[in-house]
Parts: C-alpha cells; structure tokens; sequence
C-alpha cells in the first residue's frame, strides 16, 4: 500500500515511512550517544589527542645538587607510570579551577630508585625557580601534570609540565607560598 505525499503529491511506499515510535526511538539513541562521546574524551590516556611535542623528547630532567644529571624523562616515561588527578587553578591566571593529570612527585622519585630529598628546587623554561620543601611531598603529595581538563599542555599554555598542588583538597594552600611552588614550563627538578 502507498499514500500520497501531501508536499509533493507523489506515492511514497510503506517501508520509508517512519512512525512517531520509531522517531522516538531514533531521537534517544543519537541522545544518548552523545551524551556518552564526551565521557571518554576528557579520560586520561584514552584520548587520541597528539602532543604539542614529540613523545620522545626529554621533558623533565631529575638533577643532583650540583645540577648533574641524574635521569631524563619523556612524555612516554611520565604516562607509563602511575597518574592522578588534583583539582585547583593556575595561580595569578584568572583561569579558574581546572582538573591536572600527572605523576604525584613522591612517584616519580621513587621510579628511578631516589631517595627522598630535603627538598626539590623546580626551574622552568624561562628560567623561573622555587623550592618546594619535602615536608610538601609527604603532606600534599603534587603532581608533575602533563594534562590540563584532558588535553596535554602546550609551551604557550604553561606545559609541557607544571607542578600542581591539589589546592581544591586543601583550603591552607590558597596562599602565595604555594601559588610561587607551582611551576609551570617545569624542565628540571634538582634533588637538594
């Protein structure tokens, strides 16, 4: 059987017609499913995000007191050991809170077999420098982070890496001695 189509005054056949149920059910399906595509892209390392950088290239150098290279490490290095994730801003930025994926200091020290030092001096790319006291690793444990709300960090946007405290699990930490131990463009840890 085949009704007339009122626009067009043509026959259009039984099987292309679609009723309200299964408009219906066509509507909740494109629903849900885009609804669940947002879930899996922002899931650290599941995203097919490339970085701004090649995987291989050294990232972080872990140094002695006297600047001595101890260890190397890459974007390959840094995600195949075990990651977490801090909420809290980019001091000074205006930013808000974003989520930061890395590896808690404390396991990256631990990954190439080094003790706990007195404390660690951080340098950034342009030259900026603190020193963040043991007494943080232990208390706040913070992250290297290499994702900022899932994607890697760019040069320009405070990556490749930054030291992040988990502000947002502790309220003491809004203040400017932790907002100048958070390094951004961090390239080096020296060991004190």
């Amino acid at each position: 059987m085949t009704i007339l189509s009122a626009s067009h005054n043509q026959r259009v056949p039984r099987a292309c017609r679609i009723g309200p149920v299964q408009v219906l059910k066509w509507l909740l399906l494109v629903l849900a499913v885009s609804m669940a595509l947002p879930a899996f892209a922002d899931t650290p390392g599941s995203a097919p995000e490339t970085p701004p950088y090649p995987r291989d290239m050294p990232l972080l150098r872990l140094s002695d007191t006297d600047g001595k290279p101890l260890a190397e490490l890459t974007l390959d290095d840094l995600e195949a050991l075990p990651g977490r994730e801090v909420v809290g801003p980019i001091p000074d930025s205006g930013l808000g809170t974003s989520h930061w994926y890395g590896v808690s200091l404390r396991t990256l020290l631990a990954s190439r077999h080094l003790p706990l030092p007195e404390s660690l001096h951080a340098y950034a790319l342009n030259d900026y420098d603190a020193i963040i006291p043991a007494s943080d690793l232990t208390r706040y444990d913070p992250i290297v982070a290499y994702r900022r709300d899932g994607h890697y960090l760019p040069v320009d946007a405070y990556g490749p890496l930054m030291v992040m405290y988990p502000y947002d699990d502790h309220a003491e930490l809004y203040t400017r001695t932790y907002y100048n131990r958070t390094v951004w463009q961090l390239d080096e840890l020296r060991l004190r």
